[in-house]
């Protein structure tokens, strides 16, 4: 498979975890209630971007020459690169985000402004659990990258450690900070999201023997399989690391859903709208979360009874705003998502 081809089924996968998370998120805001398509939708919406990260991030991480180098080496090169870009790309605009939301966020609750409240869901990363627990996922990794390792083996083994004594700590209540147990940086689901980040570098490792035998029939029997299961056994699945309720088959039906939709989007043609959402689904899940609330108060005044017809319509406005909002930011404001593009910019 050729590298183009590569990343532009790899912007499918997480274009359309993302769409599904506005599905979702107008659903609970506007309809309030989960129905068969959140059942459906929840073992690969919000996993699915853990697993292709951890894809990525290994691909990358473990390739040739990076992995050749020494540990002093890789620290003030790729590893200190590595390093930058979850500062930048990840913590710096989830904190940026984090303080726009704030304000607008507690007055449409009703709720007053409080300084503690404000620095638990701004610097403290709390406002958005998925971009914080990656930030936390990916340092682990580059801690024991300093090891310079080369088997995908001894890091998919510590990610299936580290989530096992994420789900300990919760068992047993552990927290550092016992009147805010998110912190540090959601890292409770940080060390749950890591199991399928492992899963993710497991994948790039043995892509080729794992899908070769998975052709047209097949991929439809294991989608009628995956329905089927949902659908009867729908309670038996703990799917959710936000909530960090996550069970042994929550976890094998979301790893079947994730194999069957990066098999789907590896049989779509080049859709330029879908591949311009997959690169940047960073933007649109910071509007997942306000866009489907706002639209909902007004979805309310104009039809008080919830109806499948107004989801759907609240789901493609919240959509097509984000889209709006996301192409304007990165013409003229890219630095939101990376304040280094601001250097760079003054340095031209």
């Amino acid at each position: 498979m050729d590298n183009k081809k590569n990343i532009l089924w790899l912007n499918y996968v997480k274009a359309f975890a993302i769409l599904s998370v506005f599905l979702i998120h107008c659903s609970n805001s506007y309809l309030q209630t989960s129905g068969a398509l959140n059942l459906l939708i929840e073992p690969y919406y919000v996993n699915a971007f853990f697993f292709v990260s951890g894809y990525l991030f290994f691909r990358k991480q473990l390739s040739i020459p990076i992995i050749e180098s020494s540990s002093r080496q890789y620290l003030v090169g790729e590893g200190k690169r590595l390093v930058l870009n979850i500062f930048y790309r990840i913590m710096l605009p989830t904190i940026l985000f984090s303080v726009i939301e704030y304000l607008p966020s507690r007055l449409l609750r009703g709720m007053g402004i409080n300084t503690s409240d404000f620095l638990y869901k701004t610097l403290g990363g709390c406002t958005y659990w998925f971009t914080a627990a990656l930030a936390v996922a990916e340092l682990l990794l580059f801690l024991l990258l300093l090891s310079r390792q080369r088997n995908i083996m001894l890091y998919f083994l510590f990610c299936c450690f580290a989530a096992l004594l994420g789900y300990v700590m919760v068992s047993y209540n552990f927290t550092f900070f016992s009147a805010y147990p998110s912190l540090p940086w959601q890292y409770q689901q940080g060390l749950y999201a890591l199991l399928f980040i492992g899963f993710g570098g497991l994948f790039w490792k043995y892509e080729t023997s794992i899908t070769k035998w998975i052709n047209s029939k097949i991929l439809i029997g294991l989608l009628v399989l995956y329905i089927v299961l949902v659908l009867l056994y729908s309670d038996k699945f703990k799917v959710l690391i936000s909530v960090l309720d996550i069970n042994i088959p929550g976890i094998c039906i979301s790893l079947l859903s994730i194999l069957i939709l990066i098999e789907i989007c590896k049989r779509i043609p080049s859709i330029k709208i879908l591949d311009f959402i997959g690169k940047n689904t960073i933007g649109f899940y910071f509007m997942s979360g306000a866009l489907p609330i706002v639209g909902a108060i007004i979805a309310f005044k104009f039809s008080p009874i919830p109806s499948l017809l107004g989801w759907a319509i609240l789901s493609g406005v919240s959509i097509c705003s984000a889209y709006a909002i996301v192409y304007v930011l990165n013409r003229f404001a890219p630095w939101v998502f990376d304040l280094r593009k601001c250097r760079k910019r003054e340095e031209l």
